[in-house]
């Protein structure tokens, strides 16, 4: 086991770290260490999160978010161990585990096991589970009557929807601009205003909105 390796299962198992500030610190070096894991230890990673459900969900979330795609590789090793959640550590899973999801669902008797593999598929967001959430919307099978939202809503859940058409929309822009503040003092009118009371109200909580 690396030492990156060690420093990350010990983090993960810190049930105090002391003080605020101590934990801050330790929080951004461990993000560090996972951002230049290689592949050798993202794979003892998994092996370890597979065998330790206490750290399981921790660990593989945190590889999906601080190193994207690192996890593509080990998907089909993640189905085999039924490590379904959360879903977003199957973000852009390749069709084969996106099929995958939809025959175990059917097959599933469990209102949460479908929970959960229909978030699995959701992250995927492939043509395959594009077409699936499709057929499912146009024919809905007969466990969806067991499920508070349809299938297709998942999408939602990772920034996605499904088009009339069946095609994806994402539901937010691939690029981000960051706000600097300006360090030169002008009159002149701002490009952007932040921290501005709106006169609008958000229209699903009712509340003044802030740009």
């Amino acid at each position: 086991m690396s030492k990156a390796i060690e420093i990350i299962c010990q983090y993960h198992g810190t049930r105090s770290f002391g003080n605020r500030e101590n934990m801050i610190a330790q929080t951004k070096n461990v993000g560090s260490i996972y951002r230049q894991l290689n592949q050798d230890e993202i794979h003892q990673l998994i092996e370890i999160a597979c065998e330790d459900n206490e750290r399981g969900d921790a660990l593989l979330t945190c590889l999906a978010c601080l190193h994207p795609g690192s996890l593509k590789p080990f998907h089909q090793q993640m189905v085999d161990h039924e490590f379904f959640r959360p879903g977003l550590i199957y973000h852009e899973a390749d069709d084969s585990v996106s099929s995958q999801f939809a025959e175990m669902i059917e097959a599933s008797g469990d209102r949460l096991n479908r929970n959960h593999l229909l978030l699995c598929m959701a992250w995927a967001g492939n043509n395959a589970v594009q077409n699936q959430f499709a057929q499912w919307r146009s024919a809905p099978p007969a466990w969806v009557n067991e499920m508070y939202v349809p299938p297709h809503s998942y999408a939602n859940e990772a920034g996605w929807e499904l088009t009339a058409d069946g095609s994806r929309r994402d539901l937010f822009f691939q690029t981000a601009l960051p706000l600097i503040a300006s360090n030169q003092s002008t009159e002149a009118d701002p490009c952007v205003g932040v921290g501005i009371p709106s006169e609008k109200t958000c229209p699903w909580c009712r509340r003044s909105l802030v740009s």
